[in-house]
């Protein structure tokens, strides 16, 4: 009986590690290593459509930079809605998936499935990751113009609240 209950116990963080990262169950605020009113992280990464994103330079848009792993539920849950304002927002805003921990094939697999269009960089680790959060993901950050977080976003967002924070990423 004991072995049953370690082993059930095993199988269901595993299930969980995706989405949470960290079986310490931080909440979101205590696993945060940039906060809303923070410059963003600098990192470049190359992504899936050809493009180069560098945080240091952001030029004239807003970003929408979305921290994700195809196998966490939450985020296969808030792809489609970051999709929806992808296809609403991209002429004016530049939205940037970076996987955490998750190689190309399967993400590509994944976009293909779900017909997703976003741009995304496929990273093998957390190193991107870890610049932003300790734990958790979905997470989503909206960096103004000059590089300032402006909104942020761990585990989930609707899509009306997404929304309003694109539109007001536009006049900040």
């Amino acid at each position: 009986m004991k072995h049953w209950l370690v082993a059930s116990i095993g199988f269901i963080l595993i299930l969980f590690a995706s989405c949470l990262g960290d079986p310490e169950n931080a909440s979101p605020s205590e696993s945060d290593v940039v906060r809303v009113g923070q410059t963003v992280p600098s990192f470049t990464v190359s992504l899936s459509d050809g493009s180069i994103f560098n945080s240091s330079q952001m030029g004239e848009k807003p970003a929408c930079i979305v921290l994700f792993n195809t196998t966490c539920s939450d985020c296969q849950r808030e792809l489609p809605i970051v999709q929806s304002m992808y296809e609403e927002f991209f002429s004016n805003v530049r939205f940037v998936c970076i996987s955490r921990a998750e190689a190309e094939a399967p993400i590509e697999a994944y976009w293909t499935n779900h017909n997703l269009s976003i741009p995304y960089s496929a990273q093998p680790d957390r190193s991107i990751y870890n610049l932003f959060a300790l734990s958790t993901i979905p997470r989503l950050y909206i960096v103004n113009p000059s590089g300032k977080i402006v909104n942020a976003y761990a585990t989930k967002v609707s899509e009306k609240e997404l929304r309003r924070a694109l539109e007001a990423s536009l006049y900040k």
